[in-house]
């Protein structure tokens, strides 16, 4: 009798706390690699996030449609990468006259960088852009915010003509948008492993489990 008025007690808090995690856990990643089908992100105003090389040679989303006075953030991951916009016609080649943005090479060990590369959208115009480290941008590492609604441009286009370039070219500096600390940045639970979420989701479970079985045992032998 003893035992199940604690197991009542404690159920909805182990069901609350599996419940919050198990929330967690239905996010997917989204990734591409090389030309595969590409992955799509919308944002309103606000802030889209988009992590550089969280998966191979990938941007996640590479495909973003992204509302005027959205800021679009670029989340740095190992070894090397950047972000530089490019025309449709030129892939792994910088806007003329040094017109686009870049965010330079950043370098990282491991986990997430230091810096975010943020640039604020002006108009609905399409951004196409790559990563200018030597051979990700024929290696399918470019994206696109805004892209053509009619289909006439893809970033699956691109990203097929950028694996016909020779060379890519980097910029010569930084400009175009600017470089922020990356600690005041909340990557998107969509970076998460779904390994990651589920064992999270499966400690707290078993932390609150551990619990309720020691409280029923104590009322037992009281």
């Amino acid at each position: 009798m003893r035992y199940s008025t604690v197991l009542a007690a404690f159920t909805p808090v182990v069901l609350a706390q599996y419940g919050s995690d198990s929330s967690s856990s239905s996010s997917s990643s989204a990734s591409t690699t090389s030309s595969t089908p590409s992955s799509t992100a919308s944002a309103t105003k606000g802030i889209q996030t988009v992590l550089v090389g969280s998966t191979a040679l990938s941007f996640t989303p590479n495909n973003i449609t992204a509302d005027i006075g959205t800021v679009v953030e670029f989340v740095f991951y190992p070894k090397t990468h950047s972000v530089a916009q490019a025309s449709f016609a030129d892939p792994c080649m910088p806007l003329a006259n040094a017109t686009g943005f870049f965010s330079g090479p950043q370098t990282i060990a491991s986990g997430m960088g230091d810096n975010v590369f943020a640039i604020t959208i002006n108009d609905t115009k399409p951004i196409w852009f790559y990563c200018a480290y030597p051979n990700h941008c024929q290696g399918g590492m470019v994206g696109v915010i805004n892209a053509p609604a009619d289909g006439s441009k893809t970033v699956d286009m691109f990203a097929a003509a950028a694996a016909n370039v020779s060379t890519t070219v980097s910029p010569s500096y930084v400009q175009g948008g600017t470089l922020e600390d990356a600690s005041a940045v909340t990557v998107p639970s969509a970076s998460a492993t779904g390994a990651g979420i589920e064992t999270k989701g499966s400690i707290n479970l078993g932390l609150a489990l551990t619990g309720l079985l020691a409280a029923a045992f104590a009322g037992l032998i009281v």
